[in-house]
């Protein structure tokens, strides 16, 4: 096999990898909708793109936001409680991972309407930065802001004041399991 065939298979990898994102994304969506109490918070996945990043050429997060639906609506458009969601990333660990997460914050009713896709970096970086206070709750992680974090949790963060999440291999989720993993875990946290 030459460079151009090894390229082109790889390619076609990528294609077919984004095309079963696509369907996982439309599961939830539709299964959010008719068969849970979370409704989307957001019309569209959030996501890190660059034409001037080459890095951002090819989409390796991708975020979905969802509240619980008995929550009381907000003037702004959200909902008066925690953020749920669903992180496919392709590039932690050593492979493609879910990350299914609650996000707590102070006051979400003093939050603009909406979200823009670009915004993911409001869900990516609080759960990387290593200042955040870390405990584990047998398999759940909790992170909450450090005083170090603290001027970062109302600029930069949103008001985040605690964060639950657990990790699942993106390969362990399937069409008879999605709806069981991504919202019983939902419901966990």
């Amino acid at each position: 096999m030459n460079l151009g065939e090894n390229i082109g298979n790889a390619f076609q990898v990528v294609k077919k990898t984004y095309e079963n994102i696509d369907k996982l994304i439309s599961y939830c969506i539709t299964a959010s909708e008719k068969e849970s109490h979370f409704v989307p918070a957001v019309t569209k996945f959030l996501r890190y793109r660059s034409d001037n990043d080459w890095q951002g050429w090819l989409t390796q997060e991708f975020f979905l936001l969802f509240q619980d639906k008995q929550s009381e609506k907000l003037k702004n458009g959200w909902r008066d409680g925690p953020v749920y969601v669903l992180e496919i990333n392709m590039t932690e660990d050593s492979e493609p991972m879910a990350i299914i997460s609650k996000f707590e914050y102070e006051d979400i009713s003093t939050w603009n309407a909406g979200c823009s896709p670009a915004s993911y970096w409001a869900f990516y970086d609080p759960l990387r930065d290593e200042t955040m206070n870390c405990q584990k709750d047998g398999d759940i992680n909790i992170l909450t802001p450090s005083a170090v974090v603290a001027q970062k949790t109302s600029k930069d963060y949103w008001g985040v004041s605690k964060i639950s999440y657990k990790k699942f291999p993106l390969a362990d989720i399937t069409a008879e399991n999605a709806k069981d993993i991504i919202f019983n875990t939902f419901h966990m946290l």
